[in-house]
């Protein structure tokens, strides 16, 4: 089978553009392709400049034509196919126009028949171009075989063998740098060659988070009219990935190995990863695989996930430990990551009954993010909270306390919802104050200075209700 790939493809180098029908039955040996020798120009180096002198002025005539004139492309192709064959090293530009040229005779073919001879030589011209010219900064080896990978791929969609490796190389020597065609392709390919079956749906998996990271930094990092031709690429993978990774096919997937390795920290991490790219974070599994990282190394960010999530589940304790990790992770600078971080902090104390450390967390909230007008609910509904248990004579005085806190929030609140919630609570205890009698015979003054004991320990008004 390769001696025939090597017969078509040495074939297709002698066939001129409009008459290679008719010459296709002549042969050429591989060992003369190319040859020229180490020199630039070959062994002939006046038959070479002269071929190269006569493509060039063709091409040109070529080219001014916008590409359409086609006896111009063949003279083109004449010389070109020596200097191609006979001296190889004479110029980079021979890469750059054989690839035009052959995708131009590609795309003009009568006779399917020879699709696979041309193909073989456009192919051959990006092996060669990297061979003789590997060393281009503008146009480095890893660009010149995603170009190659997107020319395979688009006349050869059914041999994701040939075209997956190709992109793959292209994106490990590119990264960042990748095009977006590249990026789009090496994607789609890693699809097609999971679906011919050579390899498990993991390896889509782990070329999407790959492929993700570069689009997202691009998308964030180029100028618009860039950026946008990455952000297109990321909506059309989206749009894919919608149908082969919803969170059950990902459960499904994922599941069965992570029960059989929970220990595998690879497998786990990108497990996380997939599952938060998908957003399927809510399921039990991506739950267990983040306790894994999280143990194998714990980062601020895993246990504000973790705190969240099991506070969620109702599993309290936990929450308390992870939450309570996170506000030590999270570095002073991180302020805004802190405060969240305290926030559920204060909220999972508070259902636990442990006021004071509620309050503490709440106020560490305020320290980061003085305008949190949550932590004022917090730490007013700790005082209504403990209106039994810090009465005076009988008297809930905890609830004027309480009812500054609502009033502290309801008045630097942006949020509508976290407002309302304020001025809703403010009512409430409103109407469980005590009457003007009730304060009378308690020897206390309407408007008057009131220090409320137990553990709240904090001044407030002496207040009645309407």
């Amino acid at each position: 089978m390769k001696k025939v790939k090597i017969f078509l493809a040495a074939t297709a180098l002698i066939i001129g553009f409009s008459n290679y029908a008719a010459q296709a039955n002549i042969t050429f040996k591989f060992n003369q392709i190319p040859d020229g020798g180490s020199s630039k120009y070959g062994n002939d180096s006046s038959k070479c400049v002269t071929n190269l002198s006569l493509y060039s002025d063709y091409y040109k005539q070529w080219s001014d034509s916008k590409y359409k004139n086609n006896d111009l492309a063949n003279s083109a192709y004449k010389y070109w196919r020596y200097c191609f064959l006979e001296c190889p090293m004479s110029s980079q530009n021979l890469y750059n126009r054989g690839v035009i040229m052959v995708s131009n005779i590609i795309k003009n073919l009568k006779d399917s028949t020879l699709m696979d001879a041309y193909v073989d030589t456009l192919m051959m011209v990006y092996e060669r171009r990297i061979e003789y010219f590997p060393n281009n900064k503008k146009y480095p080896v890893g660009y010149i075989i995603g170009r190659q990978a997107v020319d395979l791929y688009k006349y050869h969609k059914d041999s994701s063998n040939q075209f997956y490796p190709l992109f793959k190389k292209s994106f490990e020597l590119m990264q960042d740098k990748s095009e977006p065609t590249v990026l789009y392709g090496y994607f789609i390919s890693t699809v097609k060659y999971w679906k011919d079956a050579h390899c498990d749906i993991d390896l889509v998996f782990e070329t999407y988070m790959k492929v993700y990271d570069i689009l997202q930094y691009n998308t964030n990092n180029l100028v618009p009219e860039e950026a946008k031709k990455y952000k297109s690429v990321s909506d059309n993978i989206e749009s894919i990935m919608v149908q082969i990774a919803t969170c059950d096919k990902l459960v499904k997937v994922f599941e069965p190995k992570f029960d059989a390795n929970p220990s595998d920290t690879i497998l786990a991490r990108n497990l996380v990863r997939i599952f938060e790219l998908r957003k399927c974070t809510n399921v039990a599994l991506y739950y267990k695989a983040l306790v894994q990282v999280h143990k194998i190394a714990p980062t601020a960010a895993t246990a504000y996930s973790l705190g969240k999530m099991s506070m969620e589940k109702g599993i309290y304790e936990n929450a308390k430990n992870y939450l309570q990790s996170a506000t030590e992770l999270f570095p002073d600078s991180m302020s805004e990551r802190k405060a969240d971080s305290y926030l559920l902090l204060a909220d999972v104390y508070k259902t636990l009954n442990q006021f004071t450390n509620s309050r503490n967390a709440a106020l560490k909230v305020l320290k980061y993010r003085p305008n949190e007008a949550y932590a004022y609910i917090i730490i007013g509904d700790l005082y209504v909270k403990s209106a039994g248990d810090c009465k005076f004579k009988d008297l809930a005085v905890s609830y004027w306390a309480a009812a500054d806190k609502f009033a502290q929030a309801a008045s630097i609140a942006k949020d509508p919802k976290v407002k309302n919630a304020a001025l809703n609570n403010l009512a409430r205890i409103k109407r469980s104050f005590p009457t003007q009698q009730e304060i009378f015979m308690r020897n206390l003054a309407l408007g008057s200075t009131y220090q409320v004991e137990c553990w709240i320990n904090e001044t407030t008004t002496v207040r009645i209700r309407n």
